[in-house]
């Protein structure tokens, strides 16, 4: 089986974990199901046929199902267990064992999940191009001019700094060595 079909599986994979351990509960102690676990169970059986099924729409299914548990509509644990968030008068109710399945599968499928809500990344200037933190790039170049040529040198070469700092460096030594081929220029 492919990884990648691995890491969609997980998130249904812990779903059916719930609802097993939720079938043995129920059959083996006094827990009661309610009409969110029964919902659950349907929504992840259609969830599974999907998978099984059709493959593309099963991403879907199960991120719906996952929301849905998520918000306290659906059940896949014996206890229905919430936590409540609230500040001010708003308050958010989830339970933590869809949540951590939505966050599951929300790791799984990051790129898609950006690309439906319609965010975009930063984008990169062209290449060859950037830009520079001007404030920072100025407390960078005050801060350099204590350091030698050889200082400088590693700061612009080792790729271990910002731009702002390789740009601060070679504006420094700039300095520094020009009024050394200035005196040079006129001897």
């Amino acid at each position: 089986m492919k990884k990648e079909n691995i890491k969609q599986l997980l998130p249904l994979i812990l779903l059916f974990g719930g609802l097993i351990y939720t079938s043995i509960a129920y059959l083996t102690s006094n827990v009661g199901l309610t009409w969110r676990h029964y919902l659950g169970i349907l929504f992840a059986l259609a969830t599974g046929v999907l998978y099984l099924s059709l493959p593309k729409y099963s991403k879907k299914a199960l991120g719906a199902t996952l929301l849905l548990g998520t918000f306290n509509i659906l059940a896949f644990t014996p206890s229905i267990t919430t936590v409540n968030i609230s500040i001010a008068s708003l308050g958010v109710s989830f339970q933590p064992f869809s949540f951590i399945g939505l966050l599951i599968f929300m790791a799984f499928n990051r790129k898609r999940i950006v690309e439906i809500l319609g965010i975009q990344a930063p984008t990169e200037p062209p290449a060859g191009m950037y830009y520079l933190d001007e404030e920072k790039f100025e407390k960078l170049k005050d801060s350099y001019h204590w350091k030698s040529i050889e200082e400088l040198d590693t700061i612009i070469t080792s790729g271990k700094f910002t731009i702002e700092a390789v740009e601060a460096a070679k504006k420094v030594k700039e300095e520094k060595t020009q009024p050394n081929m200035n005196s040079v220029k006129s001897q």
